[in-house]
């Protein structure tokens, strides 16, 4: 059997094959434990018409956004003592951190002062709706976790309300707050981890935690397609490409089999596809529509075909890279 998997926000695809007379399973992936999602009481279903699964790894699986600015509070209870005399520089990093978000993509995330409500408070089992950041003990070594509380509109999934607790044991200085908190904020806005290694929202389970400070053009990618760019920018995105393509079952060394991906312009400019590649030998380019169709405008599609020819028995894993002028 050989299957395709479509990557996320630099544009990657990640290739899987296997080829007869055996069919080796994907090994068990580690989860996340620095996010926690969940649907608000009576949306734990989908509801007809939600849309669909895009190639990036949100926050809730299907993507998610805030229908307006998040309003944030900032709590001091359990502070380290690292900050017991410096508060300021402590709202001071958690406001840079979120600042980083809203430069790049059209969310905005505005710091209402300070409150006693603790993070993550629940009224009868359900969220407050009141973004707070805080500290609190976390357990399993986390330096800091994002709750996170979604509802569907017009089949739509509607954030409602993300918290980030901060460990007093692990963030005790401003380097420590703007790495944990940086990240955190990509998972309140509705990030999950990136399957791309080396950006600041790589994290378990296709990725590695990076401890960057600064957003990757695959973080700045990942929150365009949920948000598009800055008020007053345009920019085109690529941000529909199925997440998995599956070859089904294949004869090793019996020729290339080919499945055609559609590539889309989701984005509000036009947007160049400059290149396409994989790693290996034994995935490759087909049919190629897009790399020469000059420019896509807003809403059009180009094809491409991606060949699967395993030579040996056993999995095989590669990647497609889509390069763009973006």
């Amino acid at each position: 059997m050989a299957s395709a998997r479509i990557s996320e926000r630099r544009i990657i695809a990640l290739l899987v094959a296997a080829a007869l007379p055996w069919l080796l399973a994907n090994p068990p992936r580690a989860e996340a434990s620095d996010f926690i999602a969940r649907p608000v009481s009576g949306d734990e279903f989908e509801p007809p018409g939600a849309r669909p699964v895009s190639k990036f790894r949100y926050m809730f699986g299907l993507p998610a956004t805030w229908p307006a600015a998040i309003h944030w509070r900032y709590n001091h209870a359990n502070a380290p003592s690292q900050f017991s005399a410096n508060k300021n520089g402590a709202i001071q990093q958690i406001i840079a951190a979120a600042a980083k978000w809203t430069a790049v993509c059209g969310i905005e995330i505005v710091y209402d002062g300070e409150t006693n409500t603790p993070p993550n408070r629940l009224v009868g089992g359900q969220p407050d709706r009141e973004p707070v950041v805080g500290w609190q003990t976390l357990s399993g070594g986390s330096a800091a976790i994002t709750y996170s509380w979604y509802q569907y509109g017009l089949g739509d999934r509607t954030i409602v309300d993300s918290d980030i607790l901060m460990s007093p044991r692990y963030l005790t200085s401003s380097a420590q707050i703007a790495r944990s908190v940086s990240h955190e904020w990509g998972h309140a806005i509705g990030l999950s981890h990136s399957n791309v290694g080396g950006a600041m929202m790589s994290g378990p389970p296709d990725s590695a935690y990076t401890n960057l400070t600064q957003l990757t053009a695959d973080d700045v990618h990942g929150c365009r397609c949920l948000y598009g760019p800055p008020a007053g920018q345009q920019a085109g995105n690529l941000c529909s490409l199925p997440e998995d393509v599956d070859f089904g079952a294949l004869d090793a060394g019996t020729g290339a089999a080919q499945r055609q991906v559609t590539v889309t312009n989701d984005g509000d400019a036009a947007l160049a596809i400059t290149g396409l590649r994989t790693g290996g030998s034994e995935f490759g380019i087909g049919a190629d529509g897009c790399t020469a169709g000059g420019p896509l405008a807003p809403g059009a599609s180009c094809l491409v075909g991606v060949q699967a020819r395993p030579a040996f028995s056993g999995a095989r894993r590669d990647e497609l890279v889509i390069d763009t002028s973006e």
